[in-house]
């Protein structure tokens, strides 16, 4: 009876808005789950007091789905507290008696959003995809904080609630092992970005043998450890209370997401060795550069030929010298820029996912239902926006590893010679940059001989657009991964798999009324075209410019009389440019970096 009055005293000060969408079952499910919890807490904890047990129980729940009672309330602190209990509830938090484990994300983000993939110490003008996991991962206290500025603890928790940026100082990638498979420009996106890094486990000396595979990727606290902070690791019967899921760990995937940006999302992650690294145990990393057949909505401009652009391709695989394809930095110093491409190909794109769904005829669209969900966009519209004519194509790269920028310059001479101003043989031609190695094949007609030059130093050209790019998958060992999820309350919060699915959606939708303004542009413009035309078909007699192709609809004007790329302006030599680089700032640097850890 005194139970129950306290349920309903403490009722009438807890916010109830988050029950009104649950079902009746779904109530009835909540009241079970919180009367048992109740009983739990009074075994384990009798020193407490009745009002103080259900008052934990009884809060709202947070926006991963699950009451602060959960693993996740062990992670994430609260965001607004009095200055006393949040001093409180930090000092009270040591990281160092919790046993860890290593883990393997698996990540998609939209680069478009982010200033790239790595993190940077300095404020950039948009958030890193580093910077934003960094953050969620200290928020969600997985990994251990580095405070060499030694900040107390309510201006950190203060400070990672986003409201400065002295949480940078926090970031330790050297004690938490981090390491990522690859790196993304600007702009670029991915779907399967791989990092690796030692996070905070649930798990413990009673669970250890039935849920860690692989065992050496999970670390007790060491004695000493346990004897500074006078604890040793959860019990299993505290254990069992607070976690309550099929595997008894930390749920990191939906942790994350509730604090990540929906930008980002971590897919899914898996425990892996303690000698994994994401970089260096990658086998193969796969790219894929997505483009139409129309760059241009110039008359003038013929669509691409795929079929050359396909023969120029197949000379990128192997391994290659591929300087004159990727962007020279001097700061990174590199001295070697060989690198192996397992496959290059060039393939249409399937304009809709094939999803299991599809199975159920009643869910599939006919083409002829798509077409004419606007009707005839217009008799004189261009090829460039005919769905028909104008197909999406992806060239997909898989490669051992990368240079700077290289996929997006190779993108950019795959255009050129789409263009048809270039030859297929200019891809051969850039790769060949030593004369004493063997000389590339050519097309030349039978029985020519010609003195093939090697080129050492890039020419200057553009790189292509990074919004169509995007890191598709990092390949490693068969079995080196067991991937897992966490399904949450859908009526909480909704699945990954909801989110994307609402992301594409409105992007069809968007997709379609751009179309719409098209067809409506054209419409109103009939007259105007018609006299266009005579126009147009001067142009294209005088053929005053060409268009040179960068992706997204991206091109720059170039004058009748096209330059070739092979008889253009040259970067000096990369060792003389390092050489320069080092003597001007590199030793500066490391001057300052060596005052710095002396002092």
């Amino acid at each position: 009876m005194n139970r129950q009055k306290s349920i309903s005293k403490l009722l009438m000060g807890v916010e109830v808005d988050c029950y009104q969408d649950y079902s009746k079952q779904e109530l009835i499910q909540r009241i079970r789950s919180l009367e048992s919890s109740i009983r739990s807490l009074e075994q384990s904890s009798p020193s407490k007091s009745s009002s103080q047990t259900i008052t934990q129980l009884f809060q709202k729940p947070n926006s991963s789905g699950t009451p602060d009672g959960s693993s996740i309330s062990s992670a994430i602190p609260p965001s607004k507290k009095t200055k006393n209990s949040s001093r409180s509830s930090s000092s009270s938090f040591n990281f160092k008696k919790f046993y860890t484990r290593k883990v393997a994300l698996k990540i998609s983000y939209d680069g478009y959003h982010h200033c790239g993939f790595a993190w940077q110490p300095e404020i950039t003008r948009l958030t890193t995809v580093e910077s934003e996991i960094f953050r969620a991962l200290l928020i969600s206290r997985l990994v251990e904080c580095h405070n060499p500025s030694n900040l107390s603890a309510e201006k950190l928790q203060e400070d990672l609630q986003g409201t400065q940026d002295l949480w940078r100082d926090l970031v330790n990638l050297q004690a938490w092992e981090y390491s990522r498979a690859g790196r993304t420009d600007a702009g670029v996106s991915g779907s399967g970005q791989i990092v690796s890094l030692w996070v905070r486990s649930a798990l413990n000396e009673f669970t250890i043998e039935d849920q860690i595979d692989p065992i050496n990727g999970f670390r007790r606290p060491t004695q000493q450890e346990v004897d500074q902070t006078g604890s040793s690791s959860p019990s299993s019967k505290s254990y069992t209370n607070q976690h309550n899921s099929n595997s008894g760990e930390l749920k990191y995937d939906r942790l994350l997401n509730s604090i990540l940006p929906s930008s980002i999302r971590v897919l899914g992650w898996s425990g892996v060795s303690e000698d994994f690294d994401a970089r260096f145990s990658c086998l193969s990393r796969h790219y894929k550069y997505f483009f139409q057949l129309h760059e241009s909505t110039q008359s003038s401009m013929r669509p691409l030929n795929v079929k050359k652009m396909r023969e120029a391709s197949q000379s990128l695989v192997g391994e290659h010298d591929f300087r004159n394809l990727c962007k020279l930095d001097p700061s990174k110093q590199i001295q070697n820029f060989n690198r192996t491409i397992i496959s290059a190909s060039i393939s249409p794109v399937i304009n809709r996912p094939i999803l299991a769904t599809e199975r159920n005829s009643s869910f599939k669209l006919s083409t002829e239902q798509e077409v004419t969900i606007f009707g005839d966009v217009g008799g004189d519209c261009l090829d460039c926006l005919d769905d028909e004519r104008n197909e999406i194509y992806v060239f997909d790269l898989v490669g051992t590893a990368f240079l700077y920028n290289m996929v997006r310059h190779i993108v950019s001479i795959l255009f050129l010679i789409g263009s048809e101003l270039e030859s297929p043989d200019l891809i051969s031609r850039l790769l060949y940059t030593d004369q004493t190695s063997k000389e590339p094949i050519l097309n030349h007609t039978e029985g020519e001989k010609v003195k093939i030059e090697a080129i050492e130093r890039k020419p200057k050209y553009n790189y292509s657009n990074p919004l169509p790019l995007t890191l598709h998958s990092c390949n490693y060992p068969e079995g080196t991964f067991r991937w897992q999820q966490s399904h949450g309350d859908v009526a909480l919060r909704p699945t990954v798999l909801n989110e994307m699915f609402g992301s594409w959606s409105r992007s069809r939708i968007k997709t379609m009324i751009s179309l719409n303004h098209l067809r409506s542009l054209n419409e109103t413009s009939q007259d105007i075209k018609r006299t266009e035309k005579n126009f147009r078909n001067n142009c294209e007699e005088m053929k005053i410019f060409d268009e040179v192709l960068l992706g997204a609809a991206e091109s720059r004007l170039c004058k009748k009389n096209y330059v070739k790329v092979l008889n253009r302006e040259r970067l000096e030599h990369y060792q003389i440019s390092n050489s320069k680089w080092m003597k001007r700032i590199g030793t500066r640097r490391l001057e300052n970096r060596l005052k710095s850890e002396k002092s």
